[in-house]
């Protein structure tokens, strides 16, 4: 596959195999992917974790408020006494 690149992004590309961090322009496509790949999967993780505690607020919102075991799991999590 060839493509034709921006300037500004060839002048990264040269920027980043000039500071010798790279061998290749193969090389740093190789690590891009893979940051790519793993700036998905944590947007994907962070989604489905407001996605559970959106359902998990929607459940206890229908729930009566216990004001008291709302302050004992505070001071438990807390490392207060009683």
């Amino acid at each position: 596959m060839t493509e034709e690149l921006s300037p500004e992004l060839n002048r990264l590309i040269q920027e980043k195999l000039q500071q010798g961090l790279y061998q290749s322009a193969s090389d740093l496509l190789v690590d891009a992917m893979f940051a790519l790949e793993e700036i998905e999967r944590c947007e994907r993780d962070l989604r489905a974790a407001i996605q559970l505690r959106v359902a998990k607020a929607g459940q206890s919102l229908s729930q009566p408020f216990d004001r008291e075991a709302f302050r004992a799991e505070a001071r438990r999590r807390l490392g207060l006494a009683g």
